[in-house]
């Protein structure tokens, strides 16, 4: 059992609180007993904010272009512009 989970036997889940995050267990990892979930496709970020997860990035507008971008990286500019990234795939 993962370290602070409670289980619920009515229904058989595993309920793991961790640092204020819940999940349920199929999202348990073994290593750190909670595996954080993934922000969604369409998410987006502006330039200069933290990116929020890993992936392919496209701007949104145009001109547009994609770019790989790593989390917790600054999201950049696209031709000297502030500009809107849309979350189009994960790494």
């Amino acid at each position: 059992m993962v370290r602070g989970a409670i289980t619920d036997r009515s229904t058989d889940h595993i309920r793991a609180y961790y640092l204020g995050c819940y999940s349920f267990g199929p999202f348990l990892q073994p290593a750190t007993g909670v595996k954080k979930m993934k922000k969604p496709i369409g998410t987006t970020a502006r330039t200069g904010e933290t990116c929020p997860e890993s992936g392919v990035w496209k701007v949104v507008g145009t001109p547009t272009t994609t770019a790989p971008i790593a989390k917790s990286n600054r999201m950049p500019p696209y031709s000297g512009k502030a500009v809107t990234w849309q979350l189009t795939s994960y790494a």
